[in-house]
């Protein structure tokens, strides 16, 4: 018979392996809750409940961006562009342990600007 301790690393195994699915499919995963069960939850609770939720995924995704260090940017290479360039940059260090100096650079010479322009 298994005793207690065997059904603890079983179900610490099983954690594991459901978290580590979780974190590679997140992108599709918070695809679906956007769209399919939002939809679902749009019907059954209304405008709001699906507002929440989206707010929800939103943030679980920029959590999961910040433990991986990524960020994502979108761009243009010239102001004349009408496509927008998706980067996605993945630091080796978190934010804090960068140098000061090079966070205040970075802070002080980049700016982010948002440009929607509407083509009918």
């Amino acid at each position: 018979m298994i005793g207690t301790l065997g059904w603890f690393v079983i179900g610490m195994v099983a954690g594991a392996v459901a978290l580590t699915a979780i974190d590679i499919f997140w992108n599709n995963i918070a695809e679906w809750l956007n769209n399919t069960a939002a939809n679902a939850v749009e019907r059954v609770l209304g405008y709001k409940a699906r507002k929440c939720m989206e707010k929800a995924v939103a943030r679980v995704s920029k959590m999961r961006d910040k433990l991986h260090n990524i960020t994502v940017v979108y761009t243009r290479q010239s102001a004349l562009d009408t496509h927008i360039q998706k980067v996605t940059l993945e630091s080796s260090a978190p934010l804090y342990e960068q140098e000061q100096d090079v966070i205040e650079l970075f802070e002080r010479e980049n700016t982010l600007l948002k440009e929607l322009e509407y083509r009918g």
